[in-house]
């Protein structure tokens, strides 16, 4: 692979999956109904598996919605898959109108009112929907995603912790409790919930599921369950880089050496331009005294990314003890610099992150001209992030400070030019009075989504 004239990443380990997880970026679970039948299928039991699905799908409201031959909900369902989010709001209205009793139709507009931003609406609607079919994993889920992205932390634990306790197949709602225990740092909460989550059928993704687990027993310093899990990653994405490296890494942190060696060799078999992978090799060669092997493989690394200090340190390291004396020190200071340079860049990410972190809390408490302030520090020190223009302007809205809002919001569309971005623009221009600049924004938003 090495000697490969342009090497770029192989796949050389067959896996077969029901779907390619390739551009998967959140696990995809199977919906609850099906659960059962999707856990018969990886068994092998195919006839079971069948009359599963099918007894599934006659209850799955999907399937039973007694509106969808209404105009109104045919047309509202395409306005909505085209972006037409008014459009399709108006004509979902009107189909509940006809079909007040159907969850679906409930959800459905929910769905509209949630692209739109007009959280409380979405809501209401799933309120409704679970009202009428307390069985709706969908409803329920979509309510918790609701909650989570209007900040209603505390209400979307509540949704999720009884979407639980009703639907106990819901391998996708223990995923996104986790995911929320995440976001509030409860990390111990977090990775009992991904465990539990990993227990259900997950058709596209099992390999993240495995990676989070593994991160967090990473965290909480017990290495055993990290491998465990480390090792049920690179089983299911056999040819995931960042699996085999990570598994790497805990096994050195064990002294499993020769252990470590194999999945680092493993990762330059994947992509041998990866100078991260050839630095762990190198370094691994030097604790063990092959001081040769390790001289070669670091001078790869370094040819590969000139800026990695760990491994012209350990270059530097090799060849004093080569008795390279003179040229091993000359290495030394290069790495000395490299280190030093680094260790800045980690303080100056660190208090950046400290005050992002600040600014999110003063958002949570109302504190709206605090988590300003803070968000227009963090814009200082750590210019043409969109995300950090996007809770600049919306603690200035917050604030009442819409003029100074609407300019952040514009900072963010200079660095991506996402709808959501426009729908906020439009607001502050509302809020402001000024329809007409509120409506050209609303077009634009309008134009994007669709």
């Amino acid at each position: 692979r090495e000697a490969e004239q342009s090497p770029g990443r192989a796949e050389p380990f067959l896996s077969l999956t029901l779907l390619e997880d390739d551009g998967v970026q959140a696990p995809l679970f199977s919906n609850a109904l099906y659960s059962d039948g999707f856990a018969r299928l990886a068994r092998g039991e195919y006839e079971a598996a069948i009359a599963q699905f099918r007894q599934a799908a006659v209850a799955d409201p999907l399937n039973t919605n007694t509106a969808t031959a209404s105009d109104p909900l045919k047309h509202g369902i395409e306005a909505l898959r085209q972006g037409k989010v008014q459009r399709a709001v108006e004509l979902l209205k009107a189909a509940t109108a006809q079909s007040p009793e159907s969850s679906e139709v409930h959800r459905l507009l929910s769905s509209a009112y949630w692209f739109d931003q007009q959280y409380a609406e979405s809501a209401g609607q799933l309120d409704v929907a679970i009202r009428l079919r307390p069985s709706d994993e969908r409803s329920r889920l979509q309510l918790a995603d609701v909650l989570v992205e209007s900040g209603q932390h505390q209400k979307a634990e509540e949704v999720l912790t009884a979407t639980i306790d009703a639907i106990p197949a819901s391998g996708q709602a223990h995923w996104r409790l986790g995911q929320l225990y995440r976001l509030l740092n409860r990390d111990g909460d977090a990775r009992r919930e991904f465990e539990r989550a990993a227990r259900f059928p997950i058709l596209a993704g099992a390999g993240r599921v495995h990676a989070a687990i593994a991160r967090m027993y990473l965290a909480e310093a017990d290495l055993d369950a990290a491998v465990q899990s480390g090792r049920r990653r690179v089983a299911v994405e056999p040819n995931s880089i960042e699996g085999h490296k990570d598994l790497g890494d805990v096994y050195r942190k064990q002294n499993r050496e020769d252990e470590a060696l194999v999945e680092f060799l493993v990762a330059t078999l994947l992509d041998p331009l990866d100078a991260d992978a050839y630095a762990a090799i190198g370094q691994i060669h030097l604790g063990a005294g092959r001081y040769r092997e390790a001289l070669e493989v670091l001078r790869r690394t370094l040819a590969l990314k000139p800026e990695h200090a760990e491994a012209q340190y350990a270059l530097a390291t090799t060849m004093i003890r080569l008795g390279m004396t003179q040229e091993g020190k000359e290495q030394l200071e290069v790495a000395q610099r490299l280190q030093q340079r680094q260790l800045e860049a980690v303080r100056q990410g660190y208090q950046v992150n400290l005050i992002r972190i600040e600014a999110a809390l003063r958002t949570a408490e109302g504190g709206f001209e605090d988590a300003a302030r803070l968000w227009r520090q963090v814009a200082e020190r750590e210019p043409g992030v969109f995300a950090t223009y996007v809770g600049l302007g919306k603690a200035l809205g917050r604030a009442g400070q819409h003029e100074a809002s609407i300019e952040a919001f514009k900072r963010a569309l200079e660095v991506t030019p996402e709808a959501d971005v426009y729908g906020y623009i439009a607001n502050e221009y509302r809020l402001l009075g000024r329809e007409e600049e509120s409506a050209k924004a609303r077009v634009t938003y309008e134009e994007l989504k669709e």
